[in-house]
C-alpha cells in the first residue's frame, strides 16, 4: 500500500490544521488530532476527542488510507480556540533521532502505554508498562482491565504493531491507579 505523501503530512503539521484520519483495511472509525511530527514509518498525533486533547497515538503511515481537513474540522479548531484548548497542543514536539524506539525507550517507567496490532479481521490490544526493549521487540508488564499485572512480561514486535498510545484519558487514569498503590506502599503504617 502507498503511504500518505509526506508533501500532505507537511502541509497539515505546519498549518497546524486539524485532520480526519481514515484507516480503511483495519479501523472503521476516523481518528482525528493535529499532525505534530512524522518520519518515514509513524505519524505523530496529538489526538482530539469532543473538543479536548486525548493523548498521544502514533499511526503506522502504511495503514493510512486518507487524511483530510474539511470545513467542519477547520471549525473545530475554532471552537477549540474560542474555548482556550486550542494552545494546549504541543506542535513543538518531535520525533528523537532514533524514532519510535527511542521515543519508547525514554518514557518514564510508570507510563501505560498501549500497543495495537489491528489486522482486517481482529485486532491485538496490550496494555502495561514498557519494561525493555531489545532491537524491535518490546517488553511489556502487561496488565488486565481490572489492573492486574501479568506474572510473566508480554513480547510484542514492533515490526507488527499499527498504533501505539499513551497519556490518553484512559491510560491516565490507570496510571494514578497505580501511582496511588506505590503510594500506600511506601507510607508507614500506624501502629
Amino acid at each position: 500500500m502507498r503511504s500518505i505523501p509526506t508533501s500532505v503530512l507537511k502541509k497539515f503539521r505546519d498549518a497546524q490544521s486539524p485532520v480526519s484520519i481514515d484507516r480503511e483495511l483495519i479501523d472503521p472509525n476516523t481518528l482525528h488530532g493535529f499532525i505534530v511530527d512524522f518520519d518515514d514509518d509513524w505519524l505523530m498525533v496529538q489526538r482530539e476527542y469532543d473538543f479536548r486533547l486525548d493523548g498521544w497515538l502514533f499511526l503506522r503511515r502504511s495503514n493510512i488510507t486518507n487524511i483530510r481537513s474539511t470545513d467542519t474540522n477547520v471549525f473545530q479548531k475554532l471552537l477549540m480556540e474560542e474555548e482556550g484548548t486550542f494552545s494546549d497542543v504541543d506542535f513543538e514536539q518531535r520525533f528523537p533521532n532514533g524514532g519510535i524506539v527511542e521515543l519508547l525507550i525514554n518514557l518514564k517507567p510508570h507510563r501505560v502505554v498501549i500497543f495495537e496490532e489491528e489486522t482486517e479481521d481482529e485486532g491485538e490490544f496490550s496494555i502495561g508498562f514498557i519494561r525493555g526493549i531489545d532491537g524491535d521487540l518490546v517488553t511489556l508488564n502487561y496488565f488486565s482491565g481490572t489492573a492486574e499485572i501479568d506474572e510473566e512480561p508480554t513480547h510484542i514486535a514492533l515490526d507488527k504493531v499499527t498504533s501505539i498510545s499513551f497519556d490518553t484519558n484512559y491510560t491516565l487514569h490507570y496510571e494514578r491507579h497505580f501511582g496511588r498503590l506505590r503510594a500506600e506502599q511506601t507510607v508507614p503504617k500506624k501502629s
